[in-house]
């Protein structure tokens, strides 16, 4: 059983170093090519084009841009001792009138619902790989926390959520720590 589970992470942390290698080939390359191609200049004149040729995707960047800019400036001006949820629905409200506190619920709803999904078909993906055949603990693993979490106080969950966003940062922090040479020695070859 532990001979598997080393041979299983073992091949894992293999796809992981090769995953990484081919990404950072990637990324140079793209790199490059946005480069060659004008890179941020480029973008901002397509964007400019774009607004004055009204089209839909170049005005919405623009104006949600805008409204972002306005919301920033409306809370630094106001010099509130506000914090999080009522700092954001003021600034909503200040950036689209009576609608922000609208804007701001459906934004938070939306948003806390593809999280929750995206989190739970990524953590299966990876469940169902470390333990296969066992899916359904993990549903209803993830079906408890969901459930005990929503009984939870708000500054509880958001203290779990970032001591859990933290400890992912880890084997990333490990990967490139393990990887830099590697990427040195790729951008020597070339």
């Amino acid at each position: 059983m532990l001979d598997n589970i080393k041979q299983k992470l073992k091949r894992t942390l293999d796809g992981a170093r090769n995953a990484l290698k081919r990404t950072i080939i990637r990324t140079r390359r793209r790199s490059a090519a946005f480069r060659r191609a004008g890179g941020m200049r480029r973008v901002m004149d397509n964007l400019v084009d774009g607004v004055r040729n009204k089209q839909p995707r170049a005005l919405i960047t623009l104006g949600s841009a805008a409204a972002v800019v306005i919301a920033v400036v409306v809370i630094i001006i106001s010099g509130t001792d506000l914090t999080g949820e009522d700092m954001a629905v003021r600034a909503y409200n200040a950036a689209l009138g009576g609608a922000g506190k609208y804007f701001m619920s459906g934004s938070l709803i939306l948003f806390a619902l593809a999280t929750v999904a995206g989190w739970f078909f990524i953590g299966e993906r990876a469940w169902r790989y470390l333990f296969p055949r066992s899916d359904m603990i993990y549903r209803i693993m993830a079906i408890a926390c969901g459930c005990i979490g929503t009984m939870w106080s708000m500054e509880l969950v958001w203290g779990v959520s970032d001591i859990f966003n933290g400890l992912m940062a880890v084997p990333n922090v490990i990967g490139v720590l393990v990887l830099w040479r590697k990427e040195v020695e790729m951008r020597n070859e070339e």
